[in-house]
This record gives structure tokens, C-alpha cells and sequence, in this order.
């Protein structure tokens, strides 16, 4: 079906295998001919590759068929249930592109969870922002729905999503954070974020955001 392919034609004795149709058809051949009734064929098996987009049940068809012989032909169906990868997404706001050294700036952390609301739900969210050397966090923000700490000397904020369960399009509420800039600061620092969401199998999404100080 739509949002699955074979990954290549399969190896078989007694077979000779081949994909069409954008590898989602597999037509196997027998090299044994003629066959005499009772004898056993052999197994074929092909990996099928999932695409990262599907989701829902998912129906592959089989048939056996000898037109040749005028036997009637014999089908079968096989059905998965496909979850779909959850996707996350960031975005940063508030970094100047210039400032000074020994000021501040907030910095806004906007995280969003992808997908419908019929898509699969969302468990502990993370979101994490690591300052270069010469920028701190004035203090781990309150934000509601994140509980929020520092560590390393005050240039890793991690947040962590208080609301459990999260269905598929929720909105997330941005984290904004002060960053301060040493006063012996200068040149281009870059700060990295991510949001991540191993427990859910989430590929993690990042931004980085760089301010010039002088």
C-alpha cells in the first residue's frame, strides 16, 4: 500500500524476483517449471521499508497465480498497524544581533509538537539551550507547563513538560530566559537549543541563535 516499498527484489530458490511500480510490487517467477502437484515452493521473503510519513493500517496483498494451468488463482492479505514518528520543532527569538558586553537580552525558546490531533501523543518533552563561554542565564525562568533548572555554570537550562500526556498539535508555551553577557565577552557567540523527545522515538529538532558582542 501507499507508504510502504520493497527494499529490493529478494533472492530465492527456485524464483526469479523483480519490483515495478516504485517498489511497491514484487513479482517472483518460478524457475522450476514444470512443477509436479504436491511438491513444496520455497519461501519468499522481502524486507519492507515504512515511510517515516505513514501512519493507520496498512493492507499488503498477495496472489499466487498459474493462468498457464487454468488453476484458480489463491490470495492472501497481510495488515500492520503504523504509528506515526512524532515531530518536533523550535524556533529562537529575542537575540540581538549585536550588543554589547556586560549587558543582557532574553532569549525565547518556542517549541511546537507536529502533526494532527488524531496523530500519536507526546510524553515529557525536553527543551534544552546551552550558552556559549562568556553568556550565562540570569536564573532558571517559571514558565507554566515546564519546570525549569540550570546546571553547568548557569549556561544549560533544561526544561522539562509538566503535562504528561501531550496530543499531536497542542500548543507548547515559549520559555524566555535573561542571558547575560560577561563584560569581558566579545565576539560572535552562538547558542544552541534543542527539543527532544527520546521516549516517543522523536528525532530532536535544533536552532542556534549568535549574537555579535562587542
Amino acid at each position: 500500500p501507499s507508504g510502504e516499498t520493497f527494499a529490493s527484489a529478494p533472492s530465492a530458490t527456485g524464483w526469479s524476483c523483480a519490483l515495478s511500480g516504485g517498489g511497491t510490487v514484487l513479482t517472483c517467477t518460478s524457475t522450476a517449471a514444470p512443477i509436479a502437484a504436491g511438491t513444496s515452493l520455497a519461501d519468499v521473503t522481502a524486507t519492507v521499508d515504512i515511510a517515516s510519513s505513514a501512519a493507520g493500517s496498512l493492507q499488503a496483498s498477495a496472489t499466487l497465480v498459474d493462468s498457464a494451468d487454468l488453476a484458480t488463482a489463491e490470495g492472501a492479505t497481510a495488515a500492520v498497524d503504523v504509528t506515526a514518528t512524532p515531530v518536533l520543532h523550535i524556533a529562537t527569538s529575542g537575540t540581538p544581533s549585536s550588543a554589547a558586553s556586560g549587558t543582557h537580552y532574553g532569549l525565547t525558546l518556542s517549541p511546537s509538537l507536529g502533526g494532527s490531533p488524531a496523530g500519536p501523543a507526546y510524553n515529557d518533552p525536553t527543551l534544552t539551550a546551552t550558552l556559549p563561554s562568556g553568556e550565562t542565564f540570569a536564573a532558571a525562568p517559571t514558565t507554566t507547563g515546564w519546570s525549569c533548572a540550570l546546571s553547568g555554570g548557569s549556561t544549560v537550562l533544561t526544561c522539562t513538560s509538566t503535562l504528561g500526556s501531550i496530543p499531536a498539535g497542542t500548543p507548547l508555551a515559549p520559555v524566555t530566559a535573561t542571558v547575560d553577557i560577561a563584560p569581558s565577552a566579545t565576539g560572535s557567540l552562538e547558542t544552541g537549543a534543542s527539543l527532544a523527545d527520546s521516549a516517543d522515538l522523536a528525532t530532536a529538532a535544533t536552532a542556534t541563535a549568535t549574537v555579535d558582542v562587542t
